[in-house]
């Protein structure tokens, strides 16, 4: 089977012989594809000037990475200048405020919109959040130390050494926030796995029992 840029073709505009790249290809150039009444197109995205495949004509944008960021299904890898200036319609999720952005996943207007979204949605499961500031956190590890050495270096609940402190862990009830000691990674992980609940842990405790 011969290759295809050997198998020459007239120009459908200047009558020139070419090679073409692909089997559809009638022009042998963009430019004789414009002289013969095939504008340009815009992308509906970046706003860029393209002349799209014959079978393409009806499409909207000038390559496969607008097509994706305008559909709302992930951004590209690399963005160029253009898509980076582009500034998508948005209307925001918790104040439905309308604004733009170049990234078509945004969901909220700003960071404090997103920040309370969060808290309403910790409230609806029956959870507290709490965030520690910068300035917080020497008093937390003033706390912290202070309940290890008061726990004599070990974990709350299996006694293993904590060691350089790398593993311990401030537990604190998700319902009120109350602390309530310090933890290995693995015991503090546990617990909150076990949704905190004391019935669901005294079962658990049973069950080990009965198999012992």
């Amino acid at each position: 089977m011969a290759k295809r840029v050997n198998q020459q073709r007239e120009c459908f505009s200047c009558k020139k012989h070419f090679g073409p790249k692909h089997v559809n290809q009638i022009y042998c150039s963009y430019t004789c594809a414009s002289s013969s009444g095939r504008l340009d197109k815009i992308c509906e995205l970046c706003g860029s000037s393209y002349l799209p495949p014959r079978m393409q004509w009806e499409g909207k944008y000038c390559s496969n990475k607008c097509a994706t960021v305008a559909q709302g299904h992930r951004g590209p890898t690399k963005w160029s200048d253009t898509r980076k200036n582009v500034k998508i319609h948005r209307v925001c999720i918790f104040c439905n405020s309308e604004f733009h952005s170049p990234h078509a996943a945004k969901k909220y207007c700003n960071q404090s919109c997103a920040k309370l979204a969060g808290k309403e949605r910790a409230a609806v499961a029956g959870r507290v959040r709490f965030t520690l500031k910068s300035k917080e956190h020497k008093e937390w590890i003033d706390t912290r130390n202070r309940i290890l050495a008061e726990q004599e270096n070990k974990c709350a609940i299996c006694k293993i050494s904590l060691g350089d402190h790398k593993r311990a862990n401030l537990d604190h009830s998700h319902k009120n926030g109350k602390i309530r000691g310090v933890l290995c990674t693995q015991c503090n992980h546990a617990i909150g796995l076990l949704r905190d609940d004391i019935e669901i842990i005294k079962t658990a405790a049973t069950y080990l029992e009965s198999y012992a």
